[in-house]
């Protein structure tokens, strides 16, 4: 449950600061709080000054604001000993925030002193059980004081392009920028991100840049993989032998056959001399010269 209560809604409180000037804010003092929790609700307060464009905000000193309190023999943050340190630091405003804890929780108090009156213009004060909740009532608190921050033109943020070979052409959502590595400006918001370089893979992102922020981005680029070109392989007719031999097989030769025959005229000759002078009982030779009958060649008849 979250409690929260409003002291000295003076008139100004009531109606909204209108003053303008340069501002000092101090870091948050509590000794209920961490030193994280410490620097990250004097963030907020540097954060919330800016937004208005009214204020020129000065950074906040390093010094404890103890410290800086007993430099002007101080020892209690009133609007005088505040203000005393906005004159060392020539600022027109002081900004003071402290956290309190108590049983019930944490008292979160916000002062906006006027340097050259010695006093406070508005001074906010709220109750919360939880210590998360600080920041968020810490916002509220300022809203009261000085109303809805205007809504700011988002302004162009720096932008720096690498990548792992240099020369790509860079571009982004489609007009070019140049070639890597780039430095230029660029606007929030989501951005499509183009580098194209010879040999490499197209290489495309998208990315999302953020107000306030500069951007940097590194492109790894991948070499294209060269394919071998296809063996060429030659349509190679066989070349007819040119020779008679090469030409058909022997036995379709018209000499072979001559010469076979006159073999054959031969060797039948021989054997009808030879077996010529043997008597009848021995038997006749049969030979022919039809196909059909070759398996009749040089076999014995009887008688």
């Amino acid at each position: 449950m979250l409690l929260f209560l409003f002291l000295v809604p003076t008139r100004a409180a009531l109606a909204q600061s209108s003053a303008k000037g340069t501002v000092l804010p101090l870091k948050t003092v509590s000794d209920a709080l961490s030193e994280g929790k410490l620097n990250a609700l004097s963030l907020v307060v540097m954060e919330q000054l800016r937004k208005y464009s009214q204020f020129k905000v000065q950074d906040i000193p390093e010094t404890d604001v103890l410290e800086l309190l007993m430099e002007h023999d101080c020892f209690e943050p009133t609007p005088a000993c505040l203000a005393k340190i906005g004159e060392g630091s020539n600022a027109d405003f002081v900004f003071y925030t402290d956290v309190v804890k108590k049983p019930k929780g944490f008292v979160l108090n916000t002062i906006f002193v006027n340097v050259s009156k010695r006093k406070s213009e508005e001074t906010v004060v709220r109750k919360t059980r939880k210590e998360k909740n600080l920041i968020r009532h810490l916002e509220k608190a300022m809203r009261i004081m000085f109303g809805r921050p205007p809504k700011m033109k988002p302004r162009p943020v720096r932008l720096l392009v690498e990548a792992n070979v240099e020369g790509g052409d860079v571009s982004l959502d489609g007009s070019s920028l140049g070639s890597l590595p780039y430095k230029g400006s660029i606007m929030p918001g989501k951005h499509t991100l183009r580098i194209v370089k010879r040999g490499y893979e197209n290489y495309e992102r998208t990315i999302q840049v953020t107000v306030g922020k500069g951007y940097r981005h590194r492109a790894v680029l991948r070499a294209k993989q060269v394919k071998a070109p296809p063996p060429i392989i030659k349509d190679v007719t066989p070349v007819a032998s040119t020779t008679a031999g090469a030409a058909q097989p022997i036995y379709k030769e018209w000499w072979f056959w001559t010469a076979a025959s006159a073999v054959v005229v031969a060797t039948v000759t021989t054997l009808i001399v030879a077996y010529s002078d043997d008597g009848p009982s021995k038997g006749g030779l049969i030979f022919t010269f039809d196909p059909a009958q070759v398996e009749n060649d040089a076999i014995f008849s009887s008688p």
